[in-house]
């Protein structure tokens, strides 16, 4: 979180924009893809409490801890999941 602080002082300081932030407890995020339709709606019902949308429309899966992120992953071998994402 001194991290954030730091640069929320120099935003403010350097450049006059105020900022704020919320913690969160997620751990890793993952865009999620697939080329079976109904896996992925299948996948999307039972994570529905862990999928969000990027700014790009691109679902996204969130994981409270890095042992959940591998846990999922492997029940879902149908879904990819992506550390990065080509932006269009």
């Amino acid at each position: 979180s001194l991290q954030f602080d730091v640069t929320m002082s120099r935003l403010k300081n350097e450049y006059s924009v105020y900022a704020d932030y919320e913690k969160t407890d997620y751990a890793a995020a993952r865009w999620v893809t697939s080329d079976d339709a109904l896996k992925m709606e299948d996948f999307q019902k039972k994570n529905m409490m862990n999928l969000a949308m990027d700014t790009e429309g691109n679902l996204v899966y969130l994981a409270l801890s890095d042992w959940r992120l591998s846990h999922v992953m492997e029940q879902w071998p149908q879904i990819t999941f992506l550390k990065t994402m080509e932006k269009s």
